[in-house]
């Protein structure tokens, strides 16, 4: 079986403060929003990944990228460095392949649902929806980083969702989301940005200047890292908030923080 497909458990997740971080599994209730005024999220998601075809294992992406190693290697070799330094060429090939791999199962295209929000919104209104209810295109971060970390974890790519606040350090701007951190606890701690893919639909991946893990916020209401953006120079902020206009941890006024009084977005 498919550990993408496997049994559901009691979930592994772990909730800081109001957000999310953790491993999820098949059958999971995942919290995904709720008022801005409640302490906890009540707005929920039902994971069935059971519903979605099986993903490609990990020796499959082994043969498949040697069979375009060579090709790919030198076309990797015109990255940045700082991708080229923190991302092996194979994982950062297993990357676009989970990528596309998850766009197809959401239906989502490079040209964006019209009215996907409202649409997906609409889900939430009166009850718990599943996560193939939003193969029609309307997925937005939150499902997009939990079917993919389905997928990473059925191909053995350590991750974890964690879903929070984020914003840009150039504009001053930010609201709820949820994203991938990759090894997590590790010197290789790589965040994973799914619902805002790159240029060309590249993967749009953040690294920190020390290892991302739980404890940075677990038991905080207000602990954010920094981020750069490793096909790019620009940075953002990651991490847990309570408070809509004053990020205290690090000194810093958002000036426009944007939240749906849903779910992240």
């Amino acid at each position: 079986m498919n550990p993408i497909n496997q049994p559901s458990q009691p979930h592994s997740f772990s909730h800081l403060h109001r957000w999310i971080w953790g491993e999820l599994r098949n059958g999971d209730i995942l919290p995904v929003g709720g008022s801005i005024f409640s302490p906890v999220l009540t707005t929920n998601l039902k994971l069935d990944y059971d519903a979605f075809p099986a993903f490609a294992k990990w020796e499959d992406l082994n043969r498949l990228y040697a069979s375009r190693k060579d090709v790919f290697e030198v076309w990797y070799r015109k990255f940045p460095e700082g991708v080229r330094k923190n991302v092996d060429p194979k994982l950062f090939f297993a990357l676009m392949t989970v990528q596309n791999g998850m766009e197809q199962r959401l239906g989502i295209a490079a040209d964006e649902l019209a009215g996907a929000t409202g649409i997906r919104n609409a889900k939430y209104a009166d009850s718990t929806p599943k996560l193939s209810d939003f193969r029609d295109g309307s997925a937005q971060c939150a499902e997009r980083a939990a079917l993919w970390q389905g997928i990473l974890r059925s191909i053995g790519i350590p991750s974890v969702y964690m879903s929070g606040v984020s914003f840009h350090t150039d504009v001053a701007e930010g609201g709820d989301h949820s994203w991938i951190v990759l090894h997590p606890d590790t010197d290789q701690s790589i965040i994973y940005d799914i619902a805002r893919p790159g240029k060309n639909r590249l993967p749009n991946l953040y690294k920190s200047e020390s290892p991302i893990s739980k404890e940075i916020f677990e038991g905080q209401d207000n602990a954010f890292i920094e981020a750069k953006k490793l096909l790019g120079s620009s940075s953002r902020f990651f991490g847990v908030s309570d408070h809509p206009n004053m990020i205290t941890e690090i000194g810093y006024v958002v000036k426009s923080y944007v939240s749906t009084n849903l779910m992240p977005l």
